[in-house]
């Protein structure tokens, strides 16, 4: 009989919004955004703007791909990355078509080692009819999660100036990284 620790697994490494590397101290909260996520407009205020979400990695992972979960309008142009906590850019899927509706969407990206520490993962829109699946739990949450914005951000650019959330948006949207394809 064999050791289970002879296998040799390959773990999967998912991260996203919604992960323990993500929310901080509002797990309830969440937890219950998981199960009451829709289809959400990124809206006219955020066009070509990004957010920025936070995760915290304890150990070092490689991104091989980066992923958002697109809701009922699709057809436009999303950029999703990886920046550290300085605000620089260490990946990106660039500028790319978002194509199927209610489905997630897995980008290869250049594999990327990230960790141990803080970072963000970005993402954007250009055109305020895209979708995504997430939640809208409000501004203070978003705040309080240190998501963070950034105006005039399609494509994403090298180098990312953060600014607070209040008053931009209350979207999070399903959107991550791993280290397989989704």
């Amino acid at each position: 009989m064999s050791n289970i620790a002879d296998t040799k697994l390959t773990v999967l490494t998912s991260i996203h919004p919604y992960s323990l590397e993500s929310i901080k101290n509002a797990l309830s909260v969440m937890i219950g955004g998981v199960t009451n996520c829709s289809s959400i407009a990124w809206g006219a205020g955020m066009v070509d703007n990004a957010l920025f979400i936070p995760f915290l990695l304890e150990k070092q992972i490689t991104v091989n791909f980066l992923w958002w979960f697109n809701g009922a309008a699709v057809a436009q142009n999303v950029d999703c990355g990886i920046y550290d906590v300085d605000g620089n850019r260490l990946v990106s899927t660039g500028v790319t078509l978002s194509t199927g509706a209610n489905d997630i969407q897995s980008v290869a990206v250049t594999p990327t080692k990230l960790g141990p520490g803080i970072f963000y993962i970005a993402i954007t829109s250009n055109n305020a009819a895209q979708t995504f699946f997430g939640v809208a739990p409000g501004n203070q949450l978003t705040a309080y999660l240190g998501m963070a914005f950034m105006g005039t951000a399609d494509p994403l650019p090298l180098k990312a100036t953060l600014a607070t959330i209040a008053g931009k948006t209350s979207l999070i949207p399903m959107c991550g990284l791993s280290s397989r394809s989704i």
